[in-house]
């Protein structure tokens, strides 16, 4: 758990899953914290990818993000797992895989919530930025990216709307950082959805793209990367 909130979110879900039964686990989870060891052993040279913060000539910080849930196939809870992964100027910086403390009727529902719970940690990134002294902290409106149209309407329309009535006053919160401009919400096909990575199995082509996408990369592509990034300074100079 420790490695997958600090560097590896690729194996957020697979972690996720097993660590639900740590406690009265049977051969087959074993089984499966060793395929988990074993995909560690074979990509051990992967890594997150930064680019070193002199060199990226902007005035502000520039975030993004991506946020998605799914329902849980647990009789006990039957409650939604909802996730998310903020990027700071395209590199990704915090990420979230959780269960719902409340208890949503539908997917709108569901993803309403977890733009909530989004809102109130893109609040606490810019403050982390305003206390490290960065003097572009100021932000323009920050673009979130979910995949479901009626929890995107349901947040920028401000009427009461009957889907919405069961759903608990605190997470009303998006709507005002909405109307004060912090965030914008967008919509993005599910093909596209790079959190899938966090709350679902995928196929090996569709794992490997969103890996990419989250920044993790082995240390000749982040070499190849840097060398090409000077050689665009140099001819730029």
């Amino acid at each position: 758990m420790w490695i997958v909130c600090q560097t590896w979110s690729d194996i957020i879900y697979a972690v996720g899953k097993c660590s639900r039964y740590s406690t009265n686990s049977i051969l087959n989870h074993d089984l499966t914290v060793k395929q988990i060891i074993w995909y560690l052993t074979d990509t051990a040279e992967l890594r997150l990818r930064y680019e070193s913060f002199k060199i990226k000539r902007v005035e502000k910080a520039e975030f993004f993000e991506y946020i998605n849930s799914v329902h849980a196939n647990c009789l006990n809870f039957r409650r939604f797992i909802f996730d998310y992964m903020f990027f700071l100027w395209n590199e990704s910086i915090s990420w979230s895989f959780k269960r719902q403390q409340c208890v949503s009727t539908s997917f709108a529902e569901a993803e309403y919530v977890d733009e909530c719970n989004a809102a109130k940690e893109l609040t606490f990134l810019i403050q982390a930025l305003k206390e490290m002294k960065y003097e572009g902290s100021g932000t323009n409106s920050t673009i979130i990216l979910a995949d479901n149209q009626a929890a995107i309407k349901m947040s920028s329309n401000p009427v009461n709307h009957p889907w919405a009535k069961h759903i608990d006053t605190s997470y009303h919160y998006v709507r005002n950082k909405i109307e004060e401009g912090v965030i914008e919400l967008k919509y993005i096909l599910i093909d596209q959805m790079v959190t899938d990575d966090l709350t679902k199995p995928l196929k090996s082509g569709k794992f490997l793209r969103f890996r990419s996408v989250m920044g993790l990369a082995s240390r000749h592509e982040i070499t190849s990367s840097s060398m090409a990034s000077a050689s665009k300074r140099a001819r730029y100079t």
